[in-house]
């Protein structure tokens, strides 16, 4: 079933927004993040959950196919769920002590 022109524009338009992003993120941020000497507790969740945001977006840019639905929606989950929880970390005093 072909999509309406609409919806693959937007999808165009999203896979190259998030290719933009992760150029961005190899050139500028993951330098950054790597070389953080003696990281506290914190920092080493924050990276963590940093990097798995990683792995799944590169892995989404891999699919070449959106007949591969269930592999995009399950990579999507994983990267909705590290965003909240990154959103916790950020929020909850002491988070990472309960942790």
């Amino acid at each position: 079933m072909p999509l309406d022109p609409e919806t693959a524009d937007n999808i165009n338009r999203f896979f190259a927004a998030i290719k933009s992003l992760n150029q961005l993120d190899q050139q500028e941020i993951r330098n950054v993040v790597a070389g953080v000497l003696k990281p506290t507790l914190r920092e080493k969740y924050f990276t963590l959950n940093y990097q798995r945001a990683v792995v799944n977006i590169e892995l989404l840019l891999t699919i070449a196919d959106a007949k591969q639905f269930q592999a995009i929606t399950s990579l999507a989950r994983s990267i909705f769920e590290t965003a909240v929880e990154l959103r916790l970390l950020a929020v909850v005093p002491d988070s990472v002590e309960k942790a």
